[in-house]
């Protein structure tokens, strides 16, 4: 038991050394873009749902709906619907949804590094890239990350001032440009931040829609918990949601791949998450398949004594010959000890003496058996009658009236019974 006990404290010692070990040690961060609401990583949005729904004062919520269900399931009330764009195309009726909403007070923001040629051709703009830049990817090693590009915040300059915000490039390789001639609707268009190398370069342009608008952001991997957690690039995020915050928001996820349901928080999923937990759900079922083949094998144990059958035959006849003798009755005795020999001449011999049809080819048959020849048969008798047993009534008479008087002993009992009283003779 002591053993036992020392054991187990060095087992949780050593998980507990384990899961320090593990908690203290560098993280490295999955640095794919998932959009994600349950994702704390880089490029999720879990931190960023966060902030946002603490930080705008008529709600913030995070729903599944596309635009046309949006737009069927507002009760009139102007709102901002923050939708990121990314590998997932729009269909035709989304796209006439959200101009519909746009047509009537709502807000819409669209996120991402390119639009499909529809909204493009609506809204009369296209994407253009920045060839000459490099862009390596995060969390490649041996790589020197710098602030290079700027983005020149230039909207709402009552509120806030003209400022240039450093990014890393990964982070805003594409720009907005506006696909038109018309100088009458390029004033419609309001840049709110663009590239410094150009200014037809946009990186957020506000497009008036009736009495809503549509906000095309470029930078989107800045709308992700990295951006709102940089110091450099929260400012310019919050600048840029500070626009459309005078209202409920809603950021849908429809258009993002399916990695919402594949990134569900559960218990077991966490602990598979985190690997110091990991090793130590690891750890606890080896140990506990060590123990399980350590005490699978048979313990001893005390053998009880195994008593000796008793034969109880003698004791079985005895009792037979008791009731026997009570009863008087030593005819059916006799007769049921010739049963037993024929049924056992029968079985070894194969000869059958009950019947007493068969007498003649029976007594041939015995003879046979036995290697004695035709002459040495009994001249008296062809047949077997002599086997079996007859009691004549004069003998059973005379048994009557002796078992009617006192037998003082079992000898006198055989001595008369058996030698008197019983003649076993062989009918001719």
């Amino acid at each position: 038991m002591r053993f036992s006990r020392v054991f187990v404290l060095c087992i949780l010692v050593f998980l507990a050394l384990v899961f320090v070990m593990q908690y203290r040690m560098p993280r490295r961060f999955n640095w794919r873009e998932s959009y994600s609401t349950y994702s704390t990583q880089p490029f999720g949005c879990k931190i960023f749902d966060e902030v946002l729904a603490t930080a705008f004062p008529n709600g913030y919520e995070v729903t599944e709906q596309t635009f046309y269900q949006l737009k069927n399931d507002s009760f009139g009330k102007p709102r901002t619907v923050i939708a990121h764009k990314h590998a997932k195309t729009m269909y035709d009726i989304d796209v006439e949804s959200m101009l519909e909403m746009a047509e009537r007070g709502d807000n819409i923001v669209l996120i991402g590094s390119g639009f499909q040629q529809e909204i493009n051709d609506t809204l009369g703009v296209f994407i253009t890239y920045d060839w000459d830049k490099k862009l390596p990817d995060f969390g490649t090693a041996g790589v020197d990350f710098r602030r290079d590009s700027i983005i020149v915040w230039t909207g709402d300059t009552a509120r806030f001032k003209r400022h240039t915000v450093m990014a890393y490039p990964k982070l805003l390789d594409n720009f907005i440009v506006i696909n038109t001639k018309s100088d009458a609707v390029r004033r419609k268009y309001k840049s709110l931040a663009h590239s410094p190398k150009n200014e037809d370069w946009h990186v957020v342009l506000e497009i008036p829609i009736g009495k809503g608008s549509i906000y095309l952001v470029s930078a989107s991997l800045l709308f992700t918990n990295y951006g709102i957690l940089d110091d450099e690039c929260r400012d310019f995020v919050m600048r840029v949601l500070t626009q459309v915050g005078d209202r409920p928001v809603v950021r849908t996820t429809a258009y993002l791949p399916n990695i919402e349901k594949e990134e569900e928080p559960s218990p077991l999923r966490y602990f598979l998450k985190q690997k110091p937990l990991r090793w130590a759900i690891y750890l606890t079922l080896l140990t506990i398949i060590i123990f399980m083949v350590f005490t699978a094998r048979r313990r001893q144990r005390i053998i009880p004594p195994v008593e000796e059958p008793q034969n109880r035959n003698r004791e079985f006849v005895g009792l037979i010959a008791t009731l026997y003798e009570q009863r008087r009755d030593y005819r059916d005795l006799v007769l049921k000890k010739f049963t037993y020999f024929a049924e056992e001449l029968r079985r070894e011999q194969h000869i059958d003496i009950s019947d007493p049809s068969e007498d003649a080819q029976t007594s041939s048959d015995w003879h046979k058996t036995r290697g004695l020849k035709s002459r040495k048969l009994p001249r008296s008798s062809p047949n077997c009658a002599f086997c079996r047993p007859t009691i004549s009534p004069s003998a059973e008479k005379r048994w009557r009236n002796i078992s009617s008087k006192s037998i003082t002993s079992k000898t006198n009992y055989n001595k008369t019974i058996w030698k008197k009283n019983f003649k076993i003779h062989a009918s001719t």
